[in-house]
């Protein structure tokens, strides 16, 4: 049986890869796309520091063209697939965080040598954590602009419906709170909600499954730890039963 894949045809291609070399196949359908929105590049100088907790945040700033512009000044990533975007765009100073965005000011805090300038949050519309207020509690000062937002699709219509009642897809890969809740009401609006029950939900971790366990899903694993190689061998593991 297939997997579903939920994230952005961006984000999904290396678990699409990582999957067809297990043998798997993969559907993508994607429940959100990003909407890049502008960035203020007249206010972005003389920064201490840019934090991004998204790959999204990161391809804001590229489109916007402020790489060149900010290249050299340190860019504190929530994790490895966001550090491995920023390097790839052309940012020279990257810090890899644990994966957990909650880290981030105290990974700032540790850093003895950034400037005391303003640091940068490139932050999407919803934010899980505040970091910009724990950064101004210790006396920062934060520039937070919002750079992308999530846009729902109407994700599983047409094909992807087809499948999932067919029997065609096992399990579904489900990485944000957002999407876990957009998956839910999704499934009940197109009279899937019967199969809630039997298909397998990998989860990239206890706060994205929370909104499955609140309605009762039964097949529900999450990833050993929030990043993307974590979720590839946890959906391999589910989809080969």
């Amino acid at each position: 049986m297939s997997v579903w894949i939920t994230r952005p045809e961006a984000d999904a291609r290396r678990l699409v890869d990582g999957l067809r070399t297990q043998g798997l196949p993969a559907v993508v359908a994607p429940l959100f796309e990003a909407d890049f929105l502008d960035v203020p590049l007249d206010a972005l100088t003389d920064l201490g520091a840019i934090l991004v907790t998204s790959r999204n945040g990161v391809r804001a700033l590229a489109r916007a063209g402020c790489v060149a512009q900010l290249k050299d000044v340190p860019l504190f990533a929530v994790g490895p697939g966001t550090a491995e975007e920023a390097r790839s765009v052309g940012f020279a100073v990257v810090r890899q965080g644990t994966g957990h965005a909650r880290d981030l000011p105290e990974e700032v805090a540790r850093d003895a040598t950034l400037a005391n300038r303003p640091i940068l949050y490139a932050r999407g519309e919803d934010i899980s954590v505040d970091l910009a207020a724990k950064l101004k509690a210790s006396g920062r000062t934060v520039l937070e602009p919002t750079v992308y937002r999530m846009v729902p699709t109407d994700a599983p219509a047409g094909a992807v419906a087809a499948a999932l009642r067919s029997g065609a897809i096992g399990t579904v890969t489900l990485f944000s709170p957002k999407a876990a809740e957009r998956y839910l009401f999704q499934m009940t609006s197109l009279g899937l909600d019967d199969l809630l029950a039997t298909l397998e939900h990998a989860c990239l971790s206890e706060r994205v499954a929370s909104p499955l366990r609140g309605r009762g899903v039964p097949r529900i694993v999450v990833a050993a730890a929030p990043n993307l190689e974590e979720m590839l061998a946890l959906t391999g593991r589910s989809a080969a039963k």
